[in-house]
């Protein structure tokens, strides 16, 4: 039978997104796996075909010409008797001597392993190694918390990989491995050892890249958010600038990030974006989180992180609406773009206002709407959602992070927009994802405002986005 979801299927739904790379339906999580392979890109992802929920879990293949435009793939790995018989979990993929290879966790319901699989041709079908799994279990000797998502990279004609692990009553770790083959597997070390009151007691799908002639490792700590730490790789020993690490995205809402590394050093990545809302709503939606955007990852001249954008993005921009200055004197502007699938990029020059920014998704009366303010005083992003959404079974918070403007900086918010889905980047140097649900038909009203005094907008921009379905 043809069982092929259409996109039509979700034609009505107000709150899915429409330019986010995610699958035709139900559930899906981690990605692994951003590669190119004959001119194409490929993003591999948890997938559970079933339902909006966690379970049976197969690896997902999605396929894009332009990192914009996705085509969902046929299923690339679905659990078999045996060592992945309770699923096919994180892992990720390289082109090992031309072949397209899988490393992945295998799961079989007592343990986990980590297993191999090749394919060739376009990438539709892959055959599991006969002599699975590669590494049956973790290294003995070490009191450790779980063992999965193994992380690869070439380097010197050998293939590293770090496993994410976590040593009980000290925090989280990455495994450190070698080999030539990807078939016979030898464990070096603990690439770093975390403290569990600042990042976490287990590390989850970790990655580790080259950033301007650095090195980044990035985990997904367990309780859930995603950190990093820049350093120096000499002689397979990864030694970090600070021991203390630093937060990916600002409001955490952006986890497990996927990488690829370009010939040029790009790098570039995709993470997940969970729902913020009762799991009931998810099974009445029929699908379950989304893709953020992807970022590219490079250092600026003082060795700091920062994140922009995907070039390729610039593609959906449609209609243009702009704004020259204008100081805002404790009040609130509606600007003359609105809807539900925006770019905007707003500058401001801090006055004396307590705080000032943008609010999304706003409704006439202000019963509904998302603000994003800065207060520059107390140098402070904030993230307002307590009236994001009249639905009780969304999540209704605000937080508040530092975030400190260099001198003579002006404050660059710039927002994308996709009906439920929030990418935001900050001053070009940081960022994050958020999720909101407006429930009103005429909560699309774009506003700038200031409190406590005046604020001044040096500029606004804003594109109506392409309103067809960046997934088929």
């Amino acid at each position: 039978p043809q069982l092929a979801i259409p996109a039509s299927r979700f034609a009505a739904d107000p709150h899915r997104p429409r330019y986010h790379a995610k699958p035709t339906a139900a559930w899906t999580n981690e990605p692994h796996g951003l590669i190119r392979w004959n001119g194409a890109w490929h993003l591999f992802y948890q997938k559970n075909a079933n339902g909006p929920y966690w379970g049976q879990i197969h690896w997902g293949h999605l396929r894009s010409e332009d990192l914009v435009h996705w085509t969902e793939a046929p299923i690339a790995l679905a659990p078999g008797p045996g060592f992945d018989q309770k699923g096919c979990w994180s892992g990720s993929v390289i082109v090992h001597q031309g072949t397209p290879s899988i490393v992945y966790t295998g799961v079989d319901g007592d343990h986990a392993c980590v297993c191999l699989a090749t394919s060739g041709g376009d990438l539709s079908q892959w055959t599991k190694y006969q002599g699975n799994p590669v590494i049956p279990s973790a290294p003995a000797g070490l009191e450790l918390d779980d063992f999965r998502d193994p992380f690869v990279w070439q380097q010197n004609g050998l293939i590293y990989a770090i496993i994410g692990s976590g040593i009980k009553g000290r925090g989280g770790t990455a495994l450190l491995y070698k080999t030539d083959d990807l078939r016979h597997w030898t464990f070096l070390k603990l690439l770093l050892i975390g403290d569990s009151r600042e990042s976490g007691r287990f590390w989850e799908m970790p990655v580790f890249v080259p950033v301007g002639g650095r090195h980044l490792l990035i985990v997904c700590e367990v309780p859930g958010r995603s950190s990093y730490w820049i350093g120096t790789w000499k002689d397979e020993t990864f030694t970090p600038d600070d021991p203390k690490p630093r937060r990916l995205d600002l409001f955490n809402h952006f986890l497990s990030p996927t990488p690829y590394v370009g010939d040029d050093g790009t790098v570039t990545v995709i993470g997940i974006s969970p729902d913020t809302r009762n799991a009931s709503e998810a099974w009445k939606a029929g699908w379950a989180h989304v893709y953020g955007l992807p970022r590219v990852l490079s250092l600026d001249g003082g060795g700091r992180l920062r994140q922009r954008p995907a070039a390729q993005l610039q593609s959906l921009r449609g209609p243009r609406f702009s704004l020259g200055e204008r100081t805002l004197r404790s009040e609130r502007f509606t600007v003359g773009a609105e809807g539900n699938s925006l770019e905007i990029v707003a500058k401001f020059v801090p006055g004396d206002a307590q705080r000032f920014g943008v609010s999304l998704c706003g409704s006439p009366g202000g019963e509904e709407e998302t603000l994003l303010s800065y207060d520059a005083s107390a140098a402070t992003l904030t993230l307002d959602r307590t009236r994001s959404s009249l639905n009780p079974k969304v999540r209704r918070d605000v937080s508040t992070v530092p975030f400190v403007l260099d001198p003579g900086e002006r404050l660059e918010l710039h927002v994308f927009l996709d009906r439920s889905m929030l990418d935001v980047f900050v001053c070009g140097r940081a960022a994050f994802t958020s999720r909101v649900y407006p429930g009103r038909e005429d909560s699309r009203l774009v506003r700038v405002f200031s409190e406590g005094g005046s604020a001044t907008l040096e500029s606004l921009e804003a594109w109506q986005m392409d309103q067809k379905e960046c997934v088929t």
